[in-house]
């Protein structure tokens, strides 16, 4: 514990190789900013971290899930697992399925592209990220699912999970060489020995295959919208102690509802929740206060900048409605551009958001970030 804590001083040799393992610290520095050539300062409360969230994840959350599920249907069924590949195209038909494939294949593009223009730290991250998703949220959302053990259903399940558990060993096989190299020579047993998985190491086999076709950016985006959600429910639940009834889920973009709407089934499941609505009119549930970039309102306003400034804060509703809608306004003299906009304050409107509609009843009006280019809703006032 003394060690952990001393964080405002660099750890020693020792203390590093005594504390922590070499794939972690490998992982450490190809996470940090050192591979931009950036200044870094290592610390041992940093290094526990990563050895936490990503080594022991990988091992303990998937590796054991994944062993006692395949013990499982082998009790079931009385025969010996073995991995087959031909199933990991168009066969599954569940929507979490079908996107666990479409985010495998995306990031082993992604992964292949940075690795080709040496961008060792995003293929890292991009590794990462994968994982943080399929640990997270698929683990745990597919818990929801029925299943028997002796079906077929549940075998092609574990050709899946197998399939993403390796391309996973692939990914962090050259920053983590050692744990991958003992997890997958656990897991070779049930690769059939003229399959392309299989071979006398992990750092032996190339790239695993993918088929760009599969990867739907319609269900990633859908799956990170749900993702949120579910975060943010969660915090909600924790701060404000209630359950949620109803949810209304608010984005002036049309396509972020229709992304979403393949995984309502799930959100129901997990958060328990009894009504999901959708809305595009955000001002019937919020007011919005403009938030100005200063750098940019310096340079153009100079002296009449604090002047700016209080006509901006006093521009009613119809007038912010007006330069969302055309992104240029006049006011007097001056005239507000989008470059002048950081983003927006979301003020719930008391008239039709009342405090005891959202909390003595449990209801959560939840707004879904737009990602482009035009200036952000950056912040939510409950």
């Amino acid at each position: 514990q003394k060690k952990l804590a001393r964080t405002n001083k660099e750890p020693t040799l020792n203390e590093i190789l005594e504390d922590c393992s070499a794939d972690s610290l490998r992982l450490c520095y190809a996470l940090s900013p050192a591979v931009k050539g950036e200044p870094f300062r290592l610390n041992l409360v940093h290094l526990s971290s990563i050895e936490k969230n990503i080594k022991l994840v990988l091992y303990k959350q998937i590796f054991i899930f994944l062993q006692n599920a395949i013990q499982d249907w082998e009790m079931a069924t009385k025969r010996a697992f073995l991995f087959e590949e031909t199933h990991l195209n168009n066969y599954y038909t569940d929507v979490l399925d079908k996107w666990l494939i479409s985010a495998t294949y995306d990031s082993l593009r992604r992964y292949c592209e940075a690795m080709d223009n040496l961008k060792l730290g995003e293929a890292v991250q991009i590794a990462k990220d994968l994982l943080e998703k399929f640990s997270g949220v698929y683990l745990i959302l597919i818990k929801l699912r029925s299943f028997d053990y002796s079906s077929k259903s549940y075998k092609d399940f574990l050709n899946l999970v197998f399939y993403v558990m390796f391309c996973l060993l692939f990914l962090f096989a050259p920053i983590m060489p050692f744990i991958t190299e003992e997890m997958y020579l656990r897991l070779r047993r049930f690769i059939p020995r003229n399959s392309y998985f299989y071979d006398e190491s992990i750092h032996l086999i190339q790239m695993p295959k993918y088929d760009t076709s599969l990867i739907d950016e319609r269900l990633l985006k859908g799956f990170n919208a749900m993702a949120v959600i579910i975060e943010n429910l969660d915090n909600f639940r924790i701060h404000y102690k209630n359950p949620t009834k109803k949810v209304i889920i608010l984005a002036e973009n049309c396509e972020v509802l229709e992304n979403l709407k393949p995984f309502l089934l799930y959100l129901h499941k997990i958060m328990k929740i009894g009504i999901i609505e959708f809305e595009s009119d955000l001002e019937k549930y919020f007011c919005f206060k403009i938030v100005l970039n200063l750098m940019e309102t310096s340079k153009a306003f100079k002296g009449q900048l604090r002047d700016f400034r209080r006509k901006v804060e006093e521009l009613s509703q119809d007038k912010i409605r007006e330069f969302r809608k055309n992104g240029k306004l006049t006011i007097d003299d001056y005239k507000l551009e989008k470059r002048h906009v950081l983003g927006y304050k979301c003020i719930l409107n008391p008239e039709t958001v009342p405090v005891e509609w959202r909390l003595v009843q449990g209801t959560l009006v939840y707004l879904l970030f737009d990602q482009s280019e035009e200036p952000h809703l950056e912040e939510i006032i409950m």
